[in-house]
């Protein structure tokens, strides 16, 4: 079945459509090779179950019990490990939050890959690269669900079909090099500070934001407002909507194509060096590091493809398979364009 045949989820189906022409003079000729824009953007919403979230807790709880016991034992002293258990226990909150993240990015990337694994098989794609947002909702330290966006640029060799499935219609960008996307950081809906406007191409090469953009955004958000109190967060945690990162793909004619939001809450603090590490690092004195936006990078290859020879070069490639960034299609299984 082809990408057509993929059933959007309800959640999916109501994605926007970045129905905006792209500029004439930089649309590749028909049957040309190039960089493509879908339309409408890969919406994945994965979740944890009452279970999930039980178990959670319940392995932090049986680690952090586990740990006093052990020091316990070992010292001899029930001091050490009652300060033992205390100290954990100052810290369950955040682990508990970091586990439960990992959970709902892992159920995410499985269901991107399934996608993308699909995608593949039209014949022509060669590589595609997927800029991810995320917004999570929280049941205490817990996140229990998580609404993830992305963008997603198909480099092809050939010309893609006018309608793509649930993914709507490819957008011819061409030289990604002249292309400028503009990138406004907006606080409850206004922008704060100036924008960064780099090149599709940097973007789409992991190019990091630079320091001084990012400095500016953080002295313009006043970060200590933005910080949600931990208090909060346990008693009831919403959507991070306040803050967020937007994004213009800007034409050489003049035209611009909304692209919305790459970035939310606490993804765009961490992006522009307002995580927790980037505190320790300010703490010891140290610049936040800089950061790109988050981009998934799968190269697409096929029988009959060159491959690399050698023990070392087969490791390599087994392991971007298994992680993602190489996704093999046989011949049995690439998809005609008409059928879409």
């Amino acid at each position: 079945a082809g990408i057509g045949a993929v059933a959007a989820a309800p959640s999916e189906a109501a994605a926007p459509r970045l129905d905006a022409p792209a500029p004439r003079a930089q649309t590749p000729a028909p049957g040309g090779s190039g960089v493509y824009l879908l339309s409408r953007p890969l919406r994945e919403t994965v979740e944890i179950g009452p279970v999930g979230r039980f178990l959670h807790a319940a392995f932090e709880a049986a680690w952090v019990a586990g740990k006093a016991a052990l020091a316990w034992k070992a010292t001899g002293s029930p001091t050490a490990g009652l300060a033992l258990l205390g100290f954990d226990l100052l810290k369950s909150p955040a682990m508990i939050t970091m586990q439960s993240l990992a959970d709902l990015s892992q159920r995410y990337w499985r269901r991107k890959l399934k996608v993308l694994r699909e995608l593949a098989r039209a014949p022509g794609v060669t590589r595609l690269r997927v800029l991810t947002t995320g917004v999570a909702e929280f049941q205490g330290p817990i996140a229990r669900r998580k609404e993830n966006t992305g963008l997603v640029f198909v480099d092809a060799d050939g010309a893609l079909p006018a309608e793509w499935g649930r993914f709507g219609r490819p957008i011819p960008l061409g030289d990604v090099s002249g292309r400028s996307v503009r990138l406004t950081l907006t606080r409850d809906g206004r922008a704060a500070g100036p924008s960064w406007t780099p090149t599709l191409g940097e973007l789409l090469a992991g190019s990091p934001i630079p320091a001084a953009v990012s400095a500016a955004w953080r002295e313009a958000i006043r970060p200590g407002s933005l910080v949600r109190a931990p208090l909060k967060r346990v008693l009831g945690a919403g959507k991070e909507r306040g803050l967020s990162l937007e994004a213009e793909l800007l034409g050489g004619d003049g035209t611009a194509l909304r692209l919305g939001a790459i970035a939310y809450g606490a993804s765009a603090r961490k992006l522009i060096g307002l995580g927790p590490a980037d505190r320790v690092r300010r703490w010891l004195g140290r610049a936040p590091k800089p950061r790109a936006l988050p981009l998934s990078d799968a190269a697409v290859e096929r029988s009959g493809d060159a491959r690399p020879a050698g023990p070392r070069a087969a490791v390599s490639r087994l392991w971007r398979r298994l992680t993602g960034r190489l996704i093999v299609i046989p011949r049995t299984q690439e998809t005609d364009h008409g059928q879409d």
